[in-house]
């Protein structure tokens, strides 16, 4: 009898031991699946970061395509004569001049929200033309191409970073630091050199101030107005 026991206890112990030993190759067979599943999922992770790439190298001349689709519907062309009319308006109301070679204002609001609906390639052209208008009605000086060139580029660089995106503060920052930095105190520092023969330590200084003081009123600024017009207009242009 006490063998008997002895033998049941053995059996239960092996068949026991068994049972532990298949949980264990099940569970390593699961651990297996588990990395199988994970080399899927950095592969997969891999080739859409691959695509993204590609994508993202296509999209500055798609883009650019894109809004040069714009100009094809009236209601842009009528919806960029308003903004310019607005920008001539704010030109006289909303800035002023410190000096002779340092301006705050906000006329470059309207172009900002034409960069934003429809893209570097309207925003630019639009911003060159105004530039012109601009001088025209309120002459400041003598006229300088380099000034309508820098209008030019900041109307692309908005472009590129609004057209047919979200609005975030991140990106908005960034896009009027690179306006103010390499538009504003940069090249417009250098044309203004050119013209008047100024010494370029005599000019960055109150223009690098008052682009820093500008640069979070701006980016504030720019926020509320894209996202009302995120909301509101960018919908009516995009049916």
């Amino acid at each position: 009898m006490g063998n008997d026991s002895k033998n049941l206890t053995q059996d239960a112990i092996t068949n026991t031991n068994d049972v532990a030993a298949r949980v264990q190759d099940s569970a390593a067979g699961t651990q297996s699946a588990a990395a199988r599943v994970n080399d899927v999922a950095a592969s997969t992770q891999s080739t859409t970061a691959r695509a993204n790439d590609a994508a993202g190298k296509k999209n500055w001349f798609e883009i650019f395509k894109l809004s040069l689709g714009e100009f094809r519907k009236l209601r842009v062309i009528t919806f960029c004569g308003l903004m310019a009319a607005l920008a001539i308006v704010l030109n006289y109301v909303a800035s002023i001049q410190i000096g002779p070679y340092v301006r705050i204002g906000f006329s470059n609001v309207p172009n900002v929200i034409v960069d934003f609906l429809f893209g570097p390639a309207v925003g630019g052209i639009f911003a060159g033309v105004l530039d012109i208008l601009k001088l025209m009605l309120k002459p400041s000086g003598a006229y300088f191409p380099g000034f309508t060139l820098s209008a030019v580029l900041g109307g692309l660089i908005y472009g590129f970073a609004f057209y047919r995106k979200p609005v975030s503060v991140k990106r908005v920052f960034l896009a009027n630091l690179i306006v103010k930095v390499f538009d504003n105190i940069i090249l417009n520092s250098l044309w203004l050199h050119i013209m008047y023969g100024k010494a370029l330590a005599a000019l960055l200084p109150a223009r690098i101030v008052s682009n820093a003081v500008m640069l979070p009123v701006d980016t504030a600024l720019f926020c509320l107005i894209l996202k009302a017009a995120d909301r509101t207009v960018r919908k009516e242009f995009s049916k």
